[in-house]
């Protein structure tokens, strides 16, 4: 999707290419047919009227360029913040898998789904489930099924395609399935990105209670309940939600491609060399 700034960039330069053309062409149904092929190279959206003609529709008009509110309220302390991302990252097998299920979703194009689960032996990773470019599905109480009835679910994480259009967030598909999820689990995104000349793995999480707490608040919100009726339109609306509003419910951090599992004071040590804001962030 282009930005709001280049979709009216380029809703001038139709009003131009139209005036120019109208000049030299007198078929109208010939200047509708340019207007709607100019209009689709970039990526602005029309009507087509009754009447045949065609209307241009401003972003203002479409959903995905309109402005989402974050009351205070629901911006999540610091100390949540990092515990999310701490169960997540700092968990050595945690952190294996998931350079292990990017690397497979840059080479298949298909997105790869664990749960880490509580159980009597410890915490465990459930075997991945497979989905395709754009979802994954995995079966409902994977802890329970592998691990007894007695495991239950800490965090999952699964992986988005490079191309993926939330560059590193979560999608809007992703925070509706989340919305249904125990209140303290974690719930991550794993996605590869480049800072600067840098690939790294980019990881954020966000807990249940805290994705419901900002879906809850915001000034469109249909209802508290997601049914089938208005889950389109929800979805419509979450995927507005660009990585800065994310970041009042969720946290994130990157770490280079190969990188080898490094503890939690090795990690921090580093961090705060390197990204001293970022340090600040999660540790405080």
């Amino acid at each position: 999707m282009i930005s709001k700034e280049t979709y009216l960039r380029n809703m001038q330069v139709i009003d131009t290419y139209i005036e120019n053309i109208s000049k030299s062409e007198n078929d109208i149904n010939k200047i509708r047919e340019l207007l709607r092929k100019k209009a689709d190279e970039l990526n602005i959206k029309y009507r087509i009227r009754k009447d045949g003609s065609t209307e241009i529709i401003h972003p203002d008009h479409i959903p995905e360029y309109q402005e989402i509110k974050v009351t205070k309220e629901v911006i999540v302390p610091r100390i949540e913040k990092q515990s999310s991302c701490d169960i997540a990252i700092l968990s050595k097998n945690f952190k294996d898998q998931m350079l292990g299920a990017i690397e497979y979703t840059n080479n298949t194009d298909r997105e790869v789904h664990y749960t880490l689960c509580d159980t009597h032996k410890g915490k465990r990773l459930t075997t991945p489930s497979f989905g395709s470019r754009k979802s994954v599905s995995p079966p409902q109480g994977k802890c329970k099924k592998e691990f007894g009835n007695s495991s239950r679910e800490v965090a999952e994480f699964h992986t988005h395609p490079k191309e993926y259009e939330n560059f590193g967030g979560f999608s809007g598909a992703d925070l509706i399935s989340f919305y249904d999820t125990p209140e303290d689990k974690v719930n991550c995104v794993v996605k590869e990105v480049k800072i600067g000349h840098t690939k790294n793995i980019r990881v954020r999480c966000a807990k249940t209670r805290d994705v419901k707490n900002f879906v809850g608040s915001l000034d469109w919100k249909l209802s508290k309940n997601i049914t089938d009726k208005n889950v389109n339109e929800f979805m419509s609306a979450i995927d507005t939600i660009d990585e800065r509003k994310q970041e009042k419910f969720s946290c994130f951090v990157d770490f280079p491609i190969g990188s080898k599992f490094k503890d939690i004071s090795q990690l921090k040590k580093e961090q705060k060399k390197k990204s001293p804001s970022l340090y600040k962030k999660l540790y405080g």
